[in-house]
C-alpha cells in the first residue's frame, strides 16, 4: 500500500494475509498482518482479530485494537498500544512507549534498546530493560520497578509505588500514596495527599512541598526528616537516630537504643523499647521514653517527659528549671544559669549546675548534689526526709563556705501553734522537749540534721549532710 485511498478486501476464511504499507494504515476486516515500509514516521492499527503489526525504522504508532496482538516497533521511538486482549509488544531499538491495559500484556525489551516507558492503566511491574512507568487514569494503582534506575509516576489516586533495585525517582502525584524506593539511592516525591515513605538508605531523599498533606516516613536507617514532612517512624531493632525538622513532628523509635531529636516545633518524641536519648529541640515538646533506661534533654519550660511505672531508670538533663515527672529517677542540670530543680514522689538523684541552684527533692529518699555555685537545698514538709535511713535525704556535697544553705522555711517548726513558726538551732545539744528545735549530730564522718516539730523530744525529720560540717544558724533559712 502506498496511498491512504488504497483498499484491501478479504472475505472470512481466505487465509492469513499481510499488508505491506508505506503510509499510515488500518487493517480492514479479515486481514491479519501489516508491515510498515519506507522511512516515514507512519502508523498502523489492527482490527478485531489477532494481528501482527510491524513498524519500520522510523517513529511508528502501532495500535493492535481488539484481539491478542503482536506488535514490533523495530527502530525509532515507537508508541505501541496493545488494545484489548493479551498482547505482546516489542519496541526494538529507540526510546519506545508502551500502553498497557491488560494484566496479560507482555512488553519485551532487550538491553541497550533505548529509554523506554510503559503507560499502564492497571497495576504493573516493569519487566527487564524498561526504564519508566507511568500509571494512568484516576484509580488506586500499584507500580513496581526493576533492577534499573527507574522513574515511576502515580495517578491521582492512592498509589503504591516501589522502585525495587537501582537509583529510582518516584512521583506519587495526587492521593495518599505509599512510596518505597527499594535498594539504591532513591528520590521520592509524594505530591498532594497524606503520603507514606519507606527509606532504607541514608542516600534516599524525600521531596515534599508546603501544603501537600501530612506525611510519614518509615526508616530502617538513621534518618532526618526533610522539609514539609511531619512524622518519622524507625523500624527494625538496630540502634538508629531520628531527627525532625521545623514542623511539629511526631518521631517514634524502634526497639533499639535510639537518639531522637525533634528539632524545631512542638514535637512528640516516643522511644519505645531500648535505652533511648530523647531531645525535644526548640518548642514545647512531649517525650515518651517507653521501656529501657532513657535520657531526656529538656531545654524549654513547656517540655514534658512521660514515663510509666517499671519502665527503667530514667534521667532528665535540663538547661532550664524543671520539675521531674512521675516515674523519672534522675535529673542533671547543665549550664551556668540560676535554676530550680524539683524532684517527684520517688527516690531521686538530683544534680545542680554551675550556677546557684535551688534543689527540692520532694518525697522519697533523695540524693542531692549542688555541684558549683551557692546552692539552696529545700525541704517543704517533714515527710520530705524521714528519720529512718530508708527514707532519709542525703545532701552529697554541702559547702557552707561556697554559699550553700538548707531552706526549712516552708516547714512549720511548731505544729502545736497557729501560724508558721521558724526553727531554733541548738547545735549539738539534745532536744529539750520544746517544739521547733533543730540540732545536728556527727557520726561516721557525716553530719545529721534533725528537727522536732511537736516537742516530744524526738526527731520528726532528718537530713544527712555527707561529710563533717560544723553548722550554725547562718546555715539555714528558717
Amino acid at each position: 500500500m502506498d496511498s491512504t485511498g488504497d483498499q484491501v478486501i478479504e472475505a472470512a476464511g481466505e487465509g492469513n494475509d499481510t499488508v505491506r504499507s508505506s503510509v499510515t494504515y488500518s487493517l480492514g476486516a479479515n486481514l491479519e498482518n501489516v508491515i510498515l515500509t519506507g522511512s516515514a514516521a507512519i502508523g498502523a492499527t489492527g482490527n478485531e482479530g489477532d494481528n501482527s503489526l510491524v513498524g519500520n525504522g522510523a517513529n511508528n504508532r502501532l495500535d493492535g485494537g481488539a484481539g491478542n496482538d503482536t506488535l514490533a516497533g523495530r527502530g525509532g521511538n515507537d508508541t505501541l498500544i496493545g488494545g484489548t486482549g493479551a498482547d505482546t509488544m516489542r519496541g526494538g531499538t529507540g526510546s519506545d512507549t508502551y500502553v498497557v491495559d491488560d494484566a496479560s500484556d507482555q512488553v519485551v525489551e532487550l538491553t541497550q534498546e533505548g529509554n523506554d516507558t510503559v503507560r499502564s492503566s492497571i497495576d504493573y511491574t516493569l519487566g527487564a530493560n524498561l526504564e519508566r512507568l507511568v500509571l494512568t487514569g484516576a484509580g488506586d494503582l500499584d507500580g513496581t520497578g526493576n533492577a534499573l534506575n527507574n522513574a515511576i509516576f502515580g495517578t491521582g489516586g492512592d498509589n503504591v509505588l516501589n522502585g525495587a533495585g537501582g537509583n529510582d525517582i518516584l512521583f506519587g502525584n495526587g492521593g495518599a500514596d505509599s512510596l518505597d524506593g527499594g535498594t539504591g539511592n532513591d528520590v521520592l516525591h509524594g505530591g498532594l495527599g497524606d503520603d507514606t515513605y519507606f527509606v532504607d538508605r541514608v542516600g534516599d531523599k524525600i521531596v515534599e512541598l508546603p501544603g501537600q498533606g501530612h506525611d510519614t516516613v518509615y526508616a530502617s536507617v538513621s534518618y532526618g526528616l526533610s522539609a514539609n514532612v511531619e512524622d518519622l517512624i524507625l523500624t527494625g531493632t538496630r540502634n538508629f537516630s531520628g531527627t525532625g525538622n521545623d514542623l511539629d513532628n511526631d518521631i517514634t523509635g524502634n526497639d533499639g537504643n535510639n537518639r531522637l531529636s525533634g528539632g524545631a516545633g512542638d514535637d512528640v518524641v516516643t522511644g519505645h523499647a531500648g535505652n533511648d536519648t530523647l531531645l525535644g529541640g526548640s518548642g514545647s515538646d512531649t517525650m515518651r521514653g517507653g521501656t529501657g533506661n532513657d535520657t531526656y534533654v529538656i531545654d524549654n519550660a513547656g517540655d514534658r517527659a512521660i514515663e510509666q511505672p517499671g519502665e527503667g531508670y530514667d534521667t532528665i538533663r535540663a538547661t532550664v528549671s524543671h520539675t521531674m515527672e512521675a516515674n523519672t529517677e534522675k535529673m542533671v542540670l547543665s549550664g551556668n544559669g540560676d535554676l530550680v530543680a524539683n524532684g517527684n514522689a520517688g527516690n531521686n538523684e538530683i544534680y545542680g549546675n554551675a550556677g546557684d541552684t535551688e534543689i527540692y527533692g520532694g518525697d522519697g529518699r533523695d540524693l542531692l548534689y549542688g555541684r558549683g555555685g551557692a546552692d539552696t537545698f529545700v525541704f517543704k514538709d517533714v515527710t520530705d526526709s524521714d528519720v529512718a535511713i530508708g527514707g532519709r535525704d542525703i545532701v552529697k556535697d554541702f559547702d557552707f563556705a561556697a554559699g550553700d544553705r538548707i531552706d526549712l522555711s516552708a516547714i512549720d517548726a511548731n505544729s502545736g501553734l497557729a501560724g508558721d513558726q521558724g526553727f531554733q538551732f541548738v547545735g549539738t545539744e539534745a532536744f529539750s522537749g520544746e517544739a521547733g528545735e533543730l540540732r545536728m549530730k556527727f557520726g561516721g564522718g557525716n553530719t545529721l540534721l534533725q528537727g522536732d516539730t511537736n516537742g516530744d523530744g524526738a526527731a520528726d525529720f532528718a537530713v544527712l549532710l555527707q561529710g563533717h560540717h560544723v553548722l550554725d544558724s547562718g546555715s539555714f533559712i528558717v
